[in-house]
């Protein structure tokens, strides 16, 4: 999982709307909103790679 572009792009969506809440460019809401976003990227996509190995056997 460590690997997967979809992990590393939330990460970064989440530290994004952190820092941008901290230097007052993005409201809380805004911010909320994105963080939210990011973090249900990555369970899903850990949800269908889970789903995925299921159904092939792995």
């Amino acid at each position: 999982m460590l690997k997967s572009k979809t992990l590393w792009g939330g990460i970064t969506g989440i530290i994004g709307a952190l820092a941008g809440f901290m230097t007052g460019e993005v409201e809380m809401g805004a911010a909320i909103n994105i963080a939210i976003t990011s973090l249900l990227a990555i369970f899903v996509r850990h949800g269908v790679k889970k789903t995925e190995n299921a159904v092939n056997g792995e």
